[in-house]
């Protein structure tokens, strides 16, 4: 597995902020 950045985990990342928010749990949906 090399370190190759995908936009993917990127995504995933800003989600996962987002759940961890809750606040914008909302406004994740249109992320998606």
């Amino acid at each position: 597995y090399e370190e190759t950045p995908t936009p993917k985990f990127s995504s995933a990342s800003k989600y996962a902020a987002l759940l961890m928010d809750g606040d914008q749990g909302e406004d994740a949906e249109e992320v998606e």
